[in-house]
């Protein structure tokens, strides 16, 4: 008997420990601040491809569209440290012939992903025209970042701070309490204890990424780039003590 309440005991005893929550009167709420940053410059996802009788032939296809495209952006200035491609892949390609009911070999298709990180966006427009006049282009992923993000993600959280002792403000005022001492500041959503789960919560907002193809060519070509903003997003999560 002694040792079934020492056991429960320990039980109770553990899982007050593991509440992050305090005992004493409490709140707690989420904090979040949002700051813009200027675009200074743009990652691009390339996919070209290409078809031929036999993979050979079709690899030498992409090997030509890759190369065009990697010649031209180091002729705009990107360096080799901002270009990278992943391995280029080759599958056969079949059809189903109706009259035979078998499936045949009508070729092989290649394909690669070419990344390019472009620094100097006064070329942009000229990089995807480039891009658009690359024949069997599967399609182009453009995204928007901002070398201030590091920096202005630390101002962000400090605002998100701010904003959540504010909110507990207004809970303690609205429940005819004091706001007492901050009892936890935590980034993480989540509290268990598992780090795996754990989630810092901080966004950069770089916009839908915009998907670029050949049939996208008579809205692209030409048309003036401007670069915008991207949003830096904090968020924190505050537990304050309540006073009478």
């Amino acid at each position: 008997m002694k040792a079934t309440i020492l056991i429960l005991a320990l039980v109770l005893a553990a899982g007050v420990a593991a509440n992050p929550l305090p005992q004493a009167p409490h709140v707690y709420v989420e904090g979040k601040a949002e700051v813009e940053v200027p675009v200074d410059w743009i990652s691009l996802t390339v996919q070209v491809s290409g078809e031929g009788e036999d993979g050979a032939a079709a690899r030498a296809i992409v090997d030509e569209r890759a190369r065009k495209l990697v010649e031209f952006a180091r002729g705009i200035g990107v360096s080799d440290s901002d270009l990278g491609s992943r391995q280029l892949s080759v599958q056969p390609k079949h059809r189903y012939v109706q009259h035979l009911g078998e499936i045949e070999l009508i070729g092989y298709q290649a394909s690669q992903e070419i990344r390019i990180s472009l620094r100097n966006l006064a070329h942009y427009s000229a990089l995807i025209d480039t891009l658009l006049e690359i024949e069997a282009l599967v399609g182009a992923q453009t995204r928007f970042h901002s070398t201030e993000t590091p920096a202005t993600m630390a101002r962000a959280q400090l605002a998100a701070i701010e904003d959540a002792r504010a909110r507990a403000e207004r809970f303690a005022e609205a429940a005819g309490s004091r706001l007492g001492p901050v009892h936890s500041l935590s980034e993480f959503s989540s509290r268990r204890e598992e780090a795996a789960l754990l989630r810092p919560g901080r966004v950069l907002e770089d916009g839908t990424p915009m998907m670029i193809t050949p049939t996208s060519a008579r809205f692209e070509l030409g048309t003036p780039f401007v670069p915008g903003v991207t949003l830096v997003t904090a968020y924190v999560f505050a537990v304050y003590l309540l006073e009478d």
